[in-house]
């Protein structure tokens, strides 16, 4: 009966945890660049299959008792978001894989949202103004006060004036395994060395959308909450069935 109990309890968290994701997807629907995150769940093993070997003594039928789920990992969509033309001076989108890189606190970020905008010390700056963009030799882009126009291409090469200044380098691919969410719609790098370089294409006066759908996230939401609900009422049934049980054998005894 127990077991039971702490099976339903993993799977009322679980559902939390996604419910929790769903949340944060529908949240940034409008937010440009963003990668809809997704719940990976895995199976726990039976005590007895987790240890190092396998007691034959043991009833065959406990053997082969899961023990629930768990969240194993929060992580995101590979999927190219649509790209939407704004003929924003500071807008730039991805065409394909890559990120752009950005330096944040002495460290260095990637990102796919390119609603960038241009500081007071003339750096290229993200949209919470904190992080710098990098250009191909990792230095923040520095837009000269004498500037009237900016200009991209598609190669990331920058002009200002008509004058080439540098050139911005794409990284990495969209691998969730390589790169992982760290907040303010930044990834770090956990690969080993530097990430290659991209060669996708920089659309200028364009921004790549969120990969949420709305809709779908709404779905997932009322059946993940369903899922929850169905946990805690088998909670609340077989705590109330065990209470009975533990008050009917003191009776008889």
């Amino acid at each position: 009966m127990q077991n039971s109990v702490y099976l339903n309890a993993a799977g009322a968290l679980a559902a939390e945890t996604r419910m929790d994701v769903i949340a944060n997807n529908i949240a940034n629907v409008d937010t440009p660049g963003f990668r809809r995150g997704f719940s990976v769940f895995q199976q726990r093993l039976a005590e007895v299959w987790e240890a190092p070997k396998l007691n034959p003594a043991w009833d065959q039928v406990l053997n082969k008792q899961g023990g629930g789920l768990f969240v194993h990992e929060v992580t995101y969509s590979d999927e190219v978001g649509t790209l939407t033309q704004t003929d924003g001076q500071l807008d730039l989108a991805i065409e394909g894989d890559g990120w752009f890189p950005i330096e944040q606190d002495g460290d260095v970020y990637y990102t796919r949202a390119g609603n960038f905008s241009r500081a007071t010390d003339g750096t290229i700056v993200t949209a919470s103004g904190q992080g710098k963009l990098l250009d191909l030799e990792g230095q923040p882009i520095v837009v000269p006060p004498t500037a009237s126009s900016i200009s991209v291409e598609g190669n990331g090469q920058v002009r200002f004036d008509n004058a080439v200044a540098t050139r911005i380098e794409l990284k990495g691919t969209l691998d969730h395994r390589q790169f992982a969410l760290v907040g303010d719609n930044l990834y770090r790098y956990f690969g080993t060395g530097q990430p290659d370089k991209a060669t996708s294409t920089i659309r200028h006066g364009f921004l790549e959308g969120s990969t949420v759908s709305p809709v779908s996230e709404m779905v997932n939401l009322i059946r993940t909450h369903r899922a929850y609900e169905s946990n805690q009422r088998m909670i609340t049934q077989q705590d109330q069935v065990l209470g009975r049980t533990v008050n009917d054998v003191g009776r008889l005894g």
